[in-house]
């Protein structure tokens, strides 16, 4: 067993294989439904809202899916292969709606437990609750503006979608999910899966219509208690979020972050200072001058510098330096950007962007590099991809790549150690994101969970820094890939997962109880170099392996 701080308590993990997470979550869901399968008992007012709804809709024809994926890998503290359907995704009013169907292929030895196969990871109750029994974990991707769809909520912190329950035959169970519309001119978006679900690109938006019926095979979903239903056009009191999408590229210089409104460009105090010092180098000079340009093209308003340090010292020390060493880059970058307002603080070791200590507490010399930055922010007047700061070709990470393009690498701490083997699927362009697919394997375990698992849940998360770095500190993070990045060869350039404002990183989840042998698919999107580069070299968690020249291909593949 190994404990761990999750949301500033310390939370307990016990690695059993066959202990499913319903059981752990049993009790925050109980006010919602009985674990072992029962269903959700919606109010009078809710079934009378669903049959008037019904009547709006009359019976259609049982639909096909326009797009199959065949073996969908979904969480547990199992593999649990199921097949997924996306029968459309259509306009209703102020939403948009994904009817989908699910297909377990294991009944034959096990049936498929949905209570959290398809739900958001959550480190709270109160949040398992919301969650519970729900495909709310499912999300919308809009890879040409850089947005993600989230799924309507209510007050409560529900969201807007069917109910699920343990699926024990050979049918296909319909679902649904709710989410905001885009813009009319939007066409199609990523439907994106959690938990080892698929990343399904460019599906159709569809006018206003019918949902997919019940008939032969098809098992018709059941709404979940929700503060409206299907048909209505009431947004009162619900939460329709839309994120912008951060997109973040850099080498060891520093880094370029850019949202839809906000451009953050860090630089290594390493590079900028000396040691203990607040005057710039020769080599701080060249980069901020290089910078000067973009500065004055794209920014709007006042643009802040903010300085940091590591957590070695005291406030006494820390802050004043890092006063001192915003004021030196604003001293320097304002005769270079005439007619840009600027504004300067310091922090001192506050908001660390990476642990400045490892899990078992000793000194982590890269995490406090990290925290040693000065940032650059402003809003922007119009999005476009990143530009890092100018470095010198880079050497590639320590590891060795095969023509299978596949990579094994190890994760440790003090009473664990798990190994793991990636398969490295597609790497494909989707306007100017990139998308990878992989296969995470648990090649083997000692110490912790007594050798049985891996831990997918903290081990292959990683910092929102160039490059990640492993051991988090933010929650946001956990369950997901983040850990992993691309690097170009040719001039060090390195590519971290997109994230949006929220911290959460967009890739598919991992398991906290990953069997040994057990494999599982994952995808990432990442911003996508120029047109004129072919190939990257993916980066295992920690650097500590890699898979060289992968190409980039110029669409998606076809689904598997």
């Amino acid at each position: 067993m190994r404990i761990r701080e999750s949301e500033g308590r310390p939370r307990l993990v016990l690695a059993m294989r066959r202990v499913r997470w319903w059981a752990a979550a049993c009790a925050a869901v109980a006010a919602l439904a009985g674990c072992g399968g029962s269903s959700h008992k919606t109010s009078t007012t809710t079934s009378s809202k669903t049959t008037a709804t019904a009547a709006a809709h009359p019976p259609a024809k049982p639909a096909q899916p326009i797009v199959t994926v065949n073996e969908v890998v979904s969480g547990g503290t199992e593999p649990e292969h199921m097949r997924v359907g996306i029968y459309d995704l259509r306009r209703d009013g102020p939403y948009l709606v994904l009817d989908f169907g699910i297909r377990c292929l294991d009944v034959s030895t096990t049936p498929c437990n949905e209570e959290l196969a398809f739900a958001a990871p959550s480190h709270t109750g109160p949040s398992v609750t919301a969650n519970a029994n729900r495909p709310g974990g499912v999300r919308l991707v809009d890879p040409a503006s850089h947005k993600e769809f989230l799924p309507v909520r209510d007050s409560q912190s529900r969201p807007f979608t069917s109910q699920l329950s343990t699926i024990d035959d050979s049918a296909v169970h319909l679902a649904w999910v709710v989410f905001p519309a885009p813009q009319g001119s939007v066409g199609s978006l990523d439907v994106v899966f959690p938990n080892g679900g698929p990343q399904v690109p460019g599906i159709q938006i569809s006018s206003p219509g019918t949902p997919p019926t019940t008939g032969g095979t098809l098992v018709a979903a059941q709404p979940a208690p929700f503060a409206t239903t299907l048909g209505s056009t009431d947004t009162t009191g619900l939460t329709l979020p839309i994120e912008n999408l951060t997109s973040t590229v850099g080498n060891p210089n520093g880094s370029d972050s850019e949202s839809a409104t906000k451009d953050t460009v860090t630089l290594r105090s390493d590079v900028l200072f000396h040691f203990d010092k607040s005057n710039l180098t020769s080599t701080a000079h060249t980069i901020l001058g290089r910078l000067a340009p973009q500065i004055k093209s794209r920014a709007i308003g006042t643009v802040t510098v903010t300085g940091y340090t590591d957590s070695i010292g005291s406030d006494a020390v820390n802050i004043p330096l890092s006063i001192a060493r915003a004021h030196s880059v604003q001293a320097a970058l304002g005769p270079l950007t005439p007619g840009v307002t600027y504004q300067s603080a310091g922090k001192g070791s506050a908001d660390p962007v990476a642990p400045n200590t490892k899990p078992d507490g000793s000194d982590n010399p890269a995490g406090r590099a990290l925290n040693r930055r000065v940032t650059i922010t402003f809003a922007v007047k119009a999005p476009s991809p990143p530009t890092p700061p100018p470095a010198a070709p880079a050497a590639p990470a320590a590891g060795s790549a095969t023509q299978a393009r596949t990579m094994s690498f190890a994760v440790t701490g003090p009473s664990f150690s798990d190994h793991y083997q990636v398969a490295v699927n597609d790497l494909f362009r989707e306007s100017d994101l990139i998308v990878l697919r992989a296969t995470v394997t648990c090649a083997g375990s000692s110490g912790a969970s007594g050798g049985h698992t891996c831990d997918g849940e903290t081990d292959l998360a990683g910092t929102a820094t160039v490059p990640p770095q492993l051991g988090t500190t933010s929650s946001a993070e956990y369950n997901s890939l983040s850990g992993f990045y691309l690097r170009d060869p040719a001039t060090g350039t390195e590519y971290i997962p997109l994230q949006d404002s929220d911290g959460r990183p967009l890739t598919a989840g991992t398991s906290v109880y990953m069997g040994v042998g057990d494999a599982y698919p994952g995808w990432v999107y990442f911003p996508a170099p120029p047109s004129s580069v072919s190939a990257l070299t993916v980066v295992a968690p920690g650097g500590s392996a890699n898979v060289a020249d992968v190409p980039i291909s110029p669409s998606p593949p076809a689904q598997p």
